[in-house]
């Protein structure tokens, strides 16, 4: 049984794409309260260019794995919540024997809950699949995860004091091991694997693209759609948030922002708030090809209860708009609790819209010691001890899902319409509120996150650029002028300044495509990329240590080599196939 059909096999049915299967709780889609989510995995895989599906454990433990579905590897991520233990293992020995990889993810995924949350069942299904002793010990130190498999070194050095830790005894130790001290919390084998420390923190230690690609091709090397950047420069979008649509000096500034930096902007209006003389200059700013004028929710902000008239929320707003906005184009922003089906969310997607959403911020990592206040209720020692902490480490922040909570379960399983994009820049707002310089807030947020592509929603609102407007400060200085000097830094970046609109639309066949390879006899690759629009034409290819990836072949227009990863420029083409060796 097969979730959803994979849309690019309808362009060549002699190849069988190979889907990622997620199964975790709370209605089909990784919960954003926290960081023992397995929200990492999502973000790993897409990064890595595999197509995923999302699924509960009501629904994986019906599920049929034959040859009409096209899972290969299964993560099984976090508890069975309320669904039997037993059929869980029952399901998991079948996707094995029927040529199934899977990898056990999460804080015990072995026990059984009631409604309540009470445990009534417990059972360690990882003993017979992968012919180990389960136990639980008091650990302390940091993990310790193979090079080739770990993330983010700063992800990598977590930690742990005395703590109870669940741990994994082999009489052949497998060849991968994770290792807290003497203890293995986590290990890969041919078959799958399993990490599970019984703390958040471990969650985090590796880098779930190379698991998968471990489990598919026998060694960790990742080639992925090269999303985070174009001709292997940085990607920034910025967006506009046009909160009072009426403000003519913030507009006639946001235009000649554009225009010095050549930088598209994609203005969203709230449809209801502009006056005549502001549509007139909208209407203006339209005929400018920088300049991209949306939609946004009927009910944001004044609002926030429930959106259930998507249709009069989305297309019904941009109708509206264009009554008093005839250059009011198909781009539309959601806001307040719009949780729109994932029908809903294709029939917009196929009626010409383009929309997006800003990311939710509990999806924020905090590196090292930037754990999130609600961990620590209750627990006002420990507040004060991760306050001092967090001023003498400054924490890093990184991405790590790309989609509100809200959107999740729709979109990872539509095979037509693009995700969100993930929002890794500061707000102006924030800046405000916090008394902080907004450029150097960016400044820092960029090279936190230049590994991992930038990508931002709702960057700056249009009344911070209102050059007559004294009340917009930051530090003594007004935040228009960080502003103007946050985009001179990402200039001077070589950063390449792309339209949301065009992001997004990228990533259509970034959802639609797969990345798929053969380990040929002298250790290199044959590598098949596919994508029904041809629009996802860059690649990337990480190093092996000393040894670079270089490509080869006719489908190949360039190449360019940032520090371990290789960027590859392909022809517009449905199919690229090319040869990669790696050289001193």
């Amino acid at each position: 049984m097969s979730l959803n059909s994979h849309a690019a096999n309808s362009f060549d049915p002699t190849i069988k794409s190979k889907r990622v299967l997620i199964v975790t709780i709370n209605r089909n889609y990784p919960l954003v309260s926290s960081i023992s989510n397995g929200m990492t995995i999502v973000a790993d895989l897409t990064g890595a260019g595999y197509p995923f599906d999302v699924v509960n454990f009501e629904w994986f433990i019906t599920m049929n794995f034959d040859d009409s579905d096209d899972h290969d590897v299964i993560f099984l991520n976090g508890h069975t919540s309320s669904v039997g233990v037993e059929k869980v293992a029952s399901k998991c020995k079948e996707a094995i024997h029927s040529g199934r990889k899977i990898f056990i993810n999460g804080q015990l995924p072995y026990s059984q809950y009631d409604e309540n949350g009470k445990l009534i069942n417990k059972i360690s299904f990882s003993e017979e699949l992968f012919d180990l002793k389960f136990c639980t010990s008091l650990g302390y130190g940091r993990a310790t995860v193979p090079k080739p498999y770990e993330k983010d070194s700063h992800i990598t050095r977590k930690g742990i004091i005395f703590k109870r830790i669940n741990t994994f005894l082999f009489q052949n130790p497998p060849q991968i091991k994770i290792m807290l001290g003497r203890y293995i919390i986590g290990f890969l084998t041919p078959n799958g694997g399993a990490i599970d420390g019984s703390s958040d923190y471990f969650l985090n230690l590796l880098d779930y693209g190379k698991v998968t690609s471990y489990l598919r091709h026998g060694h960790p090397a990742i080639i992925g759609f090269a999303n985070d950047r174009i001709n292997a420069q940085p990607i920034v979008s910025i967006e506009v948030h046009c909160d009072t649509t009426h403000n003519i000096n913030s507009i006639n500034r946001l235009e000649e922002m554009a225009n010095q930096f050549q930088i598209p902007l994609t203005n969203l209006l709230v449809w209801s708030r502009s006056t005549d003389e502001s549509n007139r200059r909208w209407n203006e700013a339209g005929n400018n090809p920088l300049m991209l004028i949306g939609s946004h929710s009927r009910t944001h902000p004044k609002f926030w209860s429930k959106v259930e008239n998507i249709y009069d929320e989305t297309i019904g707003a941009l109708n509206d708009q264009r009554k008093s906005i005839p250059k009011t184009g198909n781009y539309f922003n959601f806001s307040g609790q719009m949780n729109p089906s994932m029908t809903q969310i294709n029939e917009l997607f196929d009626s010409g819209t383009i929309f997006g959403a800003k990311g939710s911020e509990p999806r924020m990592l905090g590196l090292p010691f930037n754990t999130p206040l609600k961990q620590f209720k209750g627990r006002p020692v420990w507040y004060f001890f991760w306050k001092i902490l967090n001023r003498i480490f400054p924490a890093k922040e990184i991405q790590l899902l790309p989609t509100c909570e809200q959107w999740f379960s729709a979109l990872s399983k539509t095979g037509t319409t693009p995700f969100c994009l993930s929002q890794t820049l500061w707000m102006d707002l924030k800046a405000i509120r916090g008394n902080k310089n907004y450029c150097e807030l960016i400044k820092k947020s960029f090279f936190d996150n230049i590994k991992y592509g930038l990508y931002s929603y709702g960057g700056i609102h249009d009344y911070t650029m209102d050059r007559q407007s004294k009340q917009y400060r930051s530090q003594g200085t007004l935040l228009k002028d960080q502003i103007v000097a946050a985009i001179s830094f990402f200039a001077s970046q070589n950063a390449i300044f792309i339209p949301t609109e065009t992001l997004i639309k990228r990533l259509w066949d970034f959802i639609n495509g797969w990345i798929d390879y053969k380990i040929l006899p002298d250790n290199s690759l044959k590598v098949t990329v596919n994508r029904k629009s041809s629009l996802a034409n860059q690649v990337k290819i990480q190093s092996r240590n000393q040894y670079k990836p270089i490509a080869k072949g006719d489908s190949i227009v360039g190449q360019t080599l940032v520090d371990q990863m290789l960027y590859v420029d392909l022809k517009p083409e449905i199919q690229s196939t090319f040869i990669v060796k790696f050289e001193t």
